[in-house]
């Protein structure tokens, strides 16, 4: 009996607490929507109106850099690429002026490379932020099955890369380069452990900073030839060359031909760095050094112009590691339309003749015999990893021509050294 009635009690008690909570509730309900303020209504940012917009600023001086080409270059590479993009109808994009068109798809890549924030590109296009992503990526990726980078395989290719180094190599010392290689450290935001499993491995300790190595190599105009992913950034020049696979396309080179890079590299008879350590205090390799050096310079043009066009590699990327090569791969082939483009305006497509091997022989391309390098070729690769026949040739070439280092840079270096 003496239970029951503790358990009405505890029952009436539970009651009134619900049914005071259930009225300050109502109470407090009741003052809200007295003070309550009204919602907004969704405000979409309009479309940017491009035909607008081209004739308001295409005459203007800023125009073609603001685009990093002219505006017919823009149009050209527009047509290119436009059937990539989807034609569909989109309900949400109805709402905002219109489906994202090829010209914004190709505008907002563009500004987001030179260097633009993703905000000021969303606000000044009229597109929302899931959208900006998903058109960027879409046109990197349109823009990377479109424009091709082609490595030369055949003679009457590698004949006219090397005609055109030819043209400014000094008195046509070397006839036989068909590109200049280097590695470039491109800057990365630190990579999280989910990425990268080896996070310290992308920390590069020569320039302090973490980075991925990238290995490329260019002709005689800065236009790219090869780009490729050469390892983290602790990877080495010599060790990022294989990586990326560009020393197994330098060594399927056609006889005699040969790509220039810095001393970083070991040399083979398809690849020759310029001397370095002791062997660059002897005269004649000195002298070798400088005029190769006209030659390997272009791919330092080519990496600071690349650089400076295509502002996002200014600072560290902050894209996901794989992803870092698609990007890469598209600024360089858009470094090559841009080239491309302003030959073609100042009518300069072809500044060297081609020349095939009809009317320039294997021995004057490598000037020696190509089978006296297969006879030493083994020994060459194993017992000397850092002779190369080749390059004895070239360093026998500028001496015949009795061409030395100018008095003046020598003096230079030698300022700069004290």
């Amino acid at each position: 009996m003496a239970d029951e009635q503790t358990v009405a009690v505890q029952h009436a008690r539970i009651t009134a607490f619900v049914s005071h909570l259930l009225s300050a509730v109502a109470d407090f309900v009741a003052v809200e929507d007295d003070d309550a303020i009204p919602r907004l209504k969704s405000n979409f940012q309009r479309r940017l109106h491009w035909v607008e917009f081209v004739s308001r600023n295409k005459d203007s001086p800023f125009f073609r850099r603001h685009l990093r080409m002219s505006y017919d270059s823009f149009c050209i590479l527009k047509d290119r690429i436009k059937d990539h993009f989807p034609c569909e109808h989109n309900v949400m994009g109805s709402l905002r002026g219109g489906n994202i068109s090829a010209e914004l798809h190709l505008y907002a890549t563009i500004r987001y490379l030179a260097g633009g924030s993703y905000s000021d590109i969303c606000l000044f296009c009229g597109i929302s932020v899931p959208s900006f992503y998903c058109i960027v990526w879409r046109t990197i990726r349109a823009i990377n099955s479109t424009i091709e980078v082609c490595f030369p395989s055949t003679a009457e290719h590698c004949a006219g890369l090397a005609a055109e180094f030819e043209s400014i190599s000094y008195d046509g010392v070397i006839r036989n380069c068909v590109g200049a290689l280097d590695g470039y450290l491109v800057s990365i935001a630190t990579p999280s452990k989910n990425e990268a499993n080896n996070v310290r491995s992308y920390f590069s300790g020569h320039y302090q900073k973490y980075g991925v190595n990238i290995q490329a190599c260019c002709d005689a105009y800065c236009r790219f030839l090869f780009v490729g992913v050469g390892g983290p950034g602790v990877t080495s020049d010599r060790k990022g060359i294989h990586e990326s696979g560009l020393f197994a396309l330098v060594e399927k080179l056609p006889p005699g031909y040969v790509v220039i890079g810095d001393c970083a590299y070991q040399p083979t008879e398809h690849l020759v760095p310029i001397f370095g350590g002791d062997l660059a205090l002897k005269k004649d390799n000195d002298n070798f050094n400088y005029f190769a050096s006209q030659l390997r310079i272009r791919i330092e043009m080519a990496f600071g112009m690349m650089t400076r066009k295509w502002g996002i590699l200014q600072r560290p990327l902050t894209n996901s590691l794989s992803g870092i090569k698609d990007l890469i791969c598209c600024i360089a082939r858009l470094h090559n339309f841009c080239i491309d483009e302003r030959l073609r305006e100042n009518n300069n497509c072809a500044a060297a003749d081609l020349r095939t091997t009809d009317s320039l022989s294997i021995n004057q391309l490598a000037y020696m015999h190509y089978a006296s390098q297969s006879e030493h070729r083994d020994i060459l690769s194993y017992e000397y990893p850092q002779w190369s026949l080749v390059r004895e040739e070239l360093v026998k070439r500028v001496k015949e021509r009795r061409l030395e280092r100018p008095f003046n840079n020598r003096r230079k270096r030698k300022k700069s050294t004290l």
